[in-house]
């Protein structure tokens, strides 16, 4: 899509059209950048489902990233972001990203370096959840479990 969009004016304005109407958006696997998922998302005011899980360590999604997607029109709304095995993200970016995207269902962040300051912030925020997926994250995350578990009245499913 990005790269159609730089073919001639008229080829960005279909993408940027086509963007609007988007409920599910995948960089799973992809080489991506702040700047391309942000500029995507940003475009994308019916996004309801983000993927940007990365099967290799050529994804470059930082906190300045997820703050940018928090940002987006389409945050609040979002039902389901998937985060896995993204390592460049810290507790600052997903606590930018959930305090925002307050109808999560499904989030994944599985894979990260994220610690009991992030799950504190989802249980918090995320009053909707239903499905939650930490369970291969490289830090501690004792206290945050039990916090998740007693303010997730709705959640069915915790990975851990």
């Amino acid at each position: 899509i990005s790269r159609a969009s730089q073919v001639c004016r008229k080829w960005k304005e279909g993408v940027q059209h086509a963007l609007k109407f988007r409920i599910k958006l995948s960089f799973s696997g992809l080489r991506v950048d702040d700047d391309c998922v942000a500029g995507l998302v940003e475009g994308a005011y019916s996004l309801r489902e983000l993927d940007i899980s990365t099967s290799r360590w050529g994804c470059h999604i930082t906190d300045a990233g997820l703050k940018r997607i928090s940002l987006a029109m389409c945050c609040p709304n979002s039902t389901s972001i998937s985060l896995w095995g993204v390592t460049a993200i810290t507790d600052a970016g997903v606590v930018d990203l959930v305090s925002k995207a307050t109808s999560l269902q499904h989030l994944n962040i599985e894979g990260t370096f994220i610690t009991d300051i992030s799950i504190i912030a989802i249980s918090k925020c995320c009053q909707r959840l239903k499905v939650s997926e930490y369970g291969t994250c490289r830090r501690g995350m004792e206290n945050g479990q039990g916090n998740l578990i007693e303010n997730g009245k709705k959640i069915r499913k915790v990975n851990v």
